[in-house]
């Protein structure tokens, strides 16, 4: 059975910090509401109670056998219609740059500060000396071990995108079988770069 997605409703921020809603790529899109939780505990959020999920950079703050368990958290908190949209760092982007030498060279400036290969791996170091640890990344993805994980926690279909000069991975993962035009159409609207 084919569910037509979520236009609009609830999106569960994860990790949002200070980064509100109109940051996102929802603030493209009317009508959606914001709510906050920690990727690492949505025991306090209902089953089935929100439309989307959206998550940046947060994964990767995860130790790896903490990761199935949080995306079936994903996966039971979303309405049959909703989806996940979740932002993460290339491991593959990043080490294209480890393998020719490029450990500590900034290669972009971030929010927190000038980014090089080791920052992108391990999470921002100067924020981290800082005493922000919840900053360190624990675990990380390339393209397809995303998908390979979205899919072994549940989710029905995935589209990812590598975003190799800006060392991102986007994944979109939706709890029900949805038309390939609606997918089509909300990887479109939302995943940042061409279609």
């Amino acid at each position: 059975m084919t569910i037509a997605p979520a236009a609009t409703g609830t999106v569960l921020h994860l990790d949002g910090g200070t980064r509100r809603l109109d940051a996102t790529p929802f603030a493209q899109r009317a009508g959606w509401q914001e709510q906050q939780a920690s990727l690492a505990d949505l025991h306090g959020v209902a089953d089935a109670s929100v439309e989307a999920v959206f998550c940046s950079h947060g994964i990767e703050r995860l130790y790896p056998h903490q990761v199935p368990a949080a995306l079936q958290h994903c996966l039971r908190v979303l309405k049959p219609e909703g989806f996940l949209l979740l932002q993460c760092t290339d491991l593959k982007a990043a080490a294209k740059l480890i393998a020719a030498d490029n450990y500590t060279t900034p290669v972009y400036q971030g929010p927190h500060g000038p980014m090089a290969a080791i920052d992108i791996v391990y999470g921002h170091r100067a924020s981290i000396a800082a005493g922000q640890t919840e900053l360190a990344h624990h675990c990380g993805f390339t393209g397809q071990s995303l998908m390979a994980t979205l899919k072994e926690a549940g989710f029905q279909q995935i589209a990812a995108r590598e975003l190799p000069d800006h060392f991102d991975l986007w994944a979109l993962a939706t709890k029900a079988t949805w038309s390939e035009d609606a997918l089509k159409a909300t990887v479109a609207a939302l995943f940042p770069g061409r279609s």
